[in-house]
């Protein structure tokens, strides 16, 4: 299923949060002895949406009228969103080497 959040998108207040640039992220990790790796394939989806906005995430189906409970693709602040879940999961091991 895909959703047009074009309309939507042009009324959300840009998240400006930081993603990481990839020069940066290697540049980090050049010095690393251990690397391990992570799947966020579908990331998005283990981040909830705020119960106030989930009704802005709302589509119709043929079995009814829904509405996303966690961060779906297609929303210009999911991104953001994301990434700002996944520094705070990584808050203490970012800056030190660690990660």
């Amino acid at each position: 299923m895909c959703i047009d959040y074009r309309q939507l998108n042009q009324k959300l207040v840009k998240d400006k949060f930081p993603l990481p640039l990839i020069e940066d992220v290697l540049d980090t990790l050049q010095e690393a002895k251990v690397y391990s790796t992570l799947d966020l394939r579908n990331g998005f989806f283990h981040v909830d949406v705020d119960e106030d906005w989930r009704k802005y995430t709302s589509f119709i189906a043929p079995d009814g009228q829904f509405e996303f409970n966690k961060v779906p693709f297609g929303l210009s602040t999911s991104p953001g969103v994301f990434q700002r879940y996944v520094s705070s999961i990584f808050r203490d091991l970012t800056g030190k080497g660690e990660l």
